[in-house]
């Protein structure tokens, strides 16, 4: 198809070149261009009009100069002039009565070659042939005067036929006689200088111009266009030769044209007299009046006699204005015209010449008896693929009989001819068929009595022809027949009685012996009734799944004869139905539904239905994922991290289930969760968290794959802007006036925008950032600074600032540089005297700081030396405080020890006098107690600092004697009530800070009156002391806790 395509192209252009330049060439011819004269010849046709001036010149020269066009620009320079000038050329054409359509000025002028060729053959056709034949076209008639011209180079086209150059040197001779006289003899494979000698004598000997080149010329897609304007120019010297060969055989006519001087068929009719004497026998008696009448009468004389083509009719030939050309090619034929036979009166007639039949011998009749000489009689039959051999048998003078056989099938063509000119009717059309090749293609395997059976007969091998039936013996029935118009027929039987049908067939009336057509008759109604159906499958079903069901009742080997029929049909649909025959003589149908939807199951029995059919049976829909429409995220770049959403609509899918899994290119798979949303619609959802990665989506439906998955995509890493990195010269300095440059690496960033903004001096300058080859995501920003200064160039990915970012860039001033270094040179000047002035000033302070260091190191020196020595002294003052500690604690035990009972005394403190008891002691704490005997206090050893003014041990040692029997007394006395009231609680009390006082005690009596309890008589070291101010024992409670954090 498509070498076709290229070799139809390749010739069209090919045809257009050559028809452009022989189009050319005759403009060229018609204006006298060239190279000899004095303007140049036109190599472009197209660019040659194009200022409508050459169209101008052209027009009026084909006019002969008797009107000019008006209105013309002889200097155009724009369009519009150059497009005026052409419309003027063609008003001017078409005022001539040219008509031509689909063309106009700016066709022309934008060079439209198919339309400006269009327009140049319709003006050739006007002026160089001035062909005015209504009847037979210019290429008709060419061909027509070429064959009159070269009898003996039978033509049949004016392309290829002219190509080996024989028929152009053929026609050089017969204008010319002795320029080629072995034109017949050349070579036809020396096409081109058989070419180049033709047009050399035809341009020197009869002023032929060469329009075509020879390479154009023998070339095979030469178009007809140019072939034609090229003969036209033999046409004159043609018309020349012809008047000199009239007027040798007619010179008393005095014949100078060829229009007015044959309007009264007189000279026609004396022409064809003294070519041919039995011809126009009568033309010395015709009169000029009857100029119409003679016409006619010559006219078909020439075409009945001699085979002269009639191409005007006598009207046109008395008009004075009589188309030229075809009155030369009418006469031309005369030249070479011989006489003809009358084929018109001989005879066929015969069955064999409308109908045949293959094998066997056809007869037809040829009476030939009223045709004169027959010795040039022909009978050819031509068959659809060879000739067949017709045998000719004489029955009487100038009758015969045609025998042949037929070998294949189809149409036979007949041409009965006298000297090749067919006889009437010839050719007869024949119609050979072969009744072998009909053939029953269907017929029942029963026929219902009362009911219609139809018989398919196959004629379409058989040829044409009709088809008879008939029935057979005594039967009593009707028959009809229907075209199929495919090749078939079919036959309707319909019988009453018997127990069988005979049916025979015909075939264009033969009988077909072996299409004998015998069919049993039975009674289906009966049969019909018995059947029954059972099975879920008859009312209940899924599209696309085979279900069954059973049909009992009826006798076996129906299937055998066709008896029993199952059809189950829906709404636009109907299922397969496949029927098996079980051993216990029921049936079992199985069938797959094609759709959902409401079905009837047809049941018949011999054609007639079972009892309730038909059937409703429903079809419920299953899962098609086919029609599942499945909608991708939308996001162009798939970014990890983020949310991708896909949709399914399942809608017309029916009823199924949705599942969805994502695996990506490291053979990971993640199950996509599926969210039904509303009426089929579900949606999923995928978070990829792999970075870069590929990942393909599946989705299912009911286990079978949605239309457009497995989707694969491309997960991207998200913006990460501290892996876009920037650097270049162009982010630290730059001149002004000179572009600067850095680049941007983004290539481990991810997905994001780059922003890249100028902070500084408005307007200054502005970046531009491109791709870099061959890495699309290496950028190079461009600048070019026209303002000195300080600027901040902010480069941002997704928004967020690069490593870097905002950059510090100074640009520099190149003609400002000397000022900018003498001002540096004086703020270097102040700077070092400033630096001078700076580093005496550090000196003397530094002078200071050295002279008050020594003055507090003397300082801190003295201070140590005082510390010292009261730390020496505080450590004197506690061994000494220790000493008496350690003595008091050992006259303590003494007295302890010698004695069971409690101790008492009085302690004085800040001028207050205290009573205690000493109860106990036990590892160097004593333990008392005041007039509450639940408020115990354990005290740490007292400080040597507190215990010889707490306690009083010496005094007390001193007064022992004295007090003896004082204090025993007092401790024995007290009355019972004391004791009971004074009894041990159930609970003892606890004490904070305080070690276990022991199980029990007993009440005592102080002088003060205060209540006192001691441990029993039990032998303890525990001792307590009693105070009867309560105030002052928590005083003296801080206080020795003070003095135990102090040691």
């Amino acid at each position: 198809m498509t070498s076709n395509v290229l070799g139809a192209r390749a010739i069209n252009k090919n045809w257009q070149k050559i028809q452009s330049s022989t189009f050319t060439s005759w403009i060229n011819e018609k204006l006298k261009l060239n190279v000899q004269g004095d303007r140049e010849p036109l190599r472009d046709l197209a660019l040659a009009l194009k200022d409508g001036l050459l169209l101008v010149e052209l027009a009026e020269n084909l006019a002969k100069g008797k009107k000019r066009v008006k209105g013309v620009n002889p200097k155009p320079r724009v369009k519009a002039q150059k497009l005026a000038n052409i419309s003027a050329a063609l008003e001017f054409i078409k005022e001539q009565g040219i008509k031509f359509v689909n063309i106009g000025p700016e066709d022309i002028y934008h060079g439209n070659m198919k339309l400006i060729l269009g327009l140049i053959w319709t003006l050739i056709q006007q002026y160089q042939f001035g062909s005015r034949n209504q009847r037979i076209s210019t290429k008709g008639i060419l061909l027509i005067w070429s064959n009159a011209m070269l009898p003996e180079l039978p033509l049949t086209n004016l392309t290829s036929d002219w190509n080996d150059g024989r028929a152009l040197c053929g026609l050089v001779e017969n204008l010319r006689p002795g320029l080629c006289p072995d034109y017949l003899d050349l070579d036809p494979d020396n096409k081109a200088e058989n070419v180049e000698m033709g047009m050399q004598l035809a341009e020197t000997h009869l002023r032929v111009p060469s329009l075509i080149e020879p390479d154009d010329f023998i070339n095979p897609s030469i178009d007809e266009l140019s072939m034609m304007t090229y003969l036209s120019y033999f046409v004159s010297p043609a018309k020349e030769a012809l008047l000199m060969w009239i007027k040798e055989i007619l010179p008393e006519f005095n014949i100078t044209n060829f229009s007015t001087d044959w309007s009264d068929g007189i000279a026609l009719g004396t022409l064809m007299h003294r070519l041919f004497d039995q011809l126009c026998v009568d033309c010395d008696s015709m009169k000029a009046e009857n100029g119409l009448e003679n016409l006619r009468r010559v006219i078909d004389e020439a075409e009945y006699r001699l085979g002269v083509k009639k191409l005007l009719t006598p009207a046109e030939m008395i008009d004075p204005k009589v188309d030229e050309l075809s009155v030369i090619t009418f006469l031309a034929q005369f030249k070479t015209a011989t006489l003809l036979p009358l084929p018109g009166e001989c005879a066929c007639s015969g069955a064999g010449l409308t109908k045949a039949v293959v094998g066997k011998t056809a007869r037809f009749k040829v009476d030939c008896s009223r045709a004169g000489d027959i010795k040039g009689l022909s009978v050819k039959i031509a068959g659809p693929s060879n000739n067949i051999p017709v045998t000719l048998s004489p029955l009487s003078p100038g009758v015969f009989t045609a025998s042949y056989c037929c070998q294949e099938i189809g149409e036979h063509s007949v041409v009965v001819a006298i000297n090749e000119q067919d006889v009437p009717g010839s050719p007869f059309q024949i119609n050979a068929f072969d009744p072998r090749k009909c053939e029953v293609v269907l017929q029942p395997s029963y026929m219902t009595i009362g009911q219609e059976a139809s018989i398919v007969l196959d004629r379409s091998n058989a040829g044409k022809g009709t088809v008879q039936a008939r029935l057979g013996g005594q039967d009593e029935g009707t028959v009809s027949i229907r075209d199929n118009d495919d090749g078939t027929v079919t036959v309707s039987v319909t019988q009453h009685t018997g127990s069988e049908v005979r049916l025979e067939l015909l075939f264009n009336n033969e009988l077909l012996t072996h299409c004998a057509v015998v069919i049993p008759l039975v009674d289906g109604a009966n049969e019909a009734s018995k059947g029954r159906l059972k099975g879920s499958g008859v009312y209940d079903a899924t599209d696309l799944q085979k279900s069954e069901f059973t049909v009992t009742g009826l006798s076996p080997g129906l299937l055998d004869i066709d008896g029993l029929a199952i059809s189950i049909t829906g709404i636009g649909s109907e299922a397969e139905v496949e029927l098996s025959e079980n051993v216990d003589g029921t049936y079992t149908v199985e069938y797959v539904p094609p759709k959902p939807g409401a079905y009837l199951i047809h049941v018949q029995c011999y054609g007639v239905p079972i009892p309730g059919s038909p059937f409703k049976l429903t079809v419920r829909q299953r899962p098609q994922s086919s029609k599942c429409v499945f909608y991708p995220d939308k996001t162009k770049y798939k970014i990890s991290g983020q949310e991708l959403v896909f949709k399914v609509n399942t809608k017309d899918a029916g009823t199924g289930h949705l599942a969805a899994a994502v695996m990506s290119e490291r053979h990971a798979v993640f199950k996509v969760p599926c969210e039904h949303t509303q009426d089929g619609q579900y949606v999923l959802r995928f978070t990829p968290n792999d970075g870069k990665c590929r990942y393909i989506l599946h989705v299912r439906w009911s286990r079978q794959p949605v239309p457009g998955t497995p989707y694969r995509f491309r997960a991207w890493p998200g913006a990460d802007a501290s892996k876009c990195v920037a650097y270049g010269r162009g982010l630290n300095e730059g001149v002004v006036n000179e572009p600067c440059e850095f680049h941007i690496d983004a290539r481990e960033a991810g997905i994001g925008s780059l922003s890249v903004r100028v902070h500084g001096i408005k307007d200054s300058f502005k970046v531009k950032v491109e791709h870099e080859e061959p890495d699309p995501r290496v950028l190079l920003a461009t600048y070019n600074p026209h303002k000195e200064g300080e600027y901040l160039i902010s480069v941002r990915w997704s928004s967020v600032e690069i490593s870097g970012s905002p950059f510090g860039v100074y640009i520099t001033d190149p003609d400002a540089e000397l000022e900018a270094q003498l001002r540096e040179e004086r703020l270097r000047q102040r700077s070092e005297e400033r630096r001078s002035r700076r580093i005496k000033s550090e000196e003397e302070r530094k002078l200071r700081m050295e002279e008050r260091q020594r003055a507090a190191e003397e300082n801190r020196k003295q201070k140590i030396d005082a510390l010292r020595k009261r730390s020496e002294e505080k450590k004197r003052l506690m061994q000494q405080q220790e000493d008496e500690r350690q003595a008091a604690i050992r006259e303590m035990e003494k007295l302890c020890v010698s004695t069971t009972r409690p101790m008492s005394g009085h302690y004085s403190r800040n001028g207050l006098q205290q009573q205690y008891v000493m109860v106990g002691y036990q590892h160097g704490a004593m333990m008392a107690y005041g007039g509450n005997p639940t408020q115990y206090y354990q005290h740490k050893p007292i400080s040597t600092k507190h215990r010889s003014s707490s306690f009083r041990v010496k005094q007390e040692a001193k007064k022992k004697k004295k007090t003896r029997k004082k204090r025993t007394s007092k401790c024995s006395s007290g009355d019972e009530e004391d004791r009971t009231k004074w009894q041990v609680p159930e609970k003892e009390p606890t004490f904070p800070n305080a070690r276990s006082l022991g199980h029990s005690y007993s009440p005592i009596q102080s002088d003060t009156g205060s209540k006192s309890s001691v441990l029993n008589e039990s032998k303890s070291s525990l001792f307590g002391i009693g105070f009867s101010n309560r105030n002052f024992l928590t005083g003296k409670r801080q206080e020795l806790s003070a003095s135990t954090e102090k040691l």
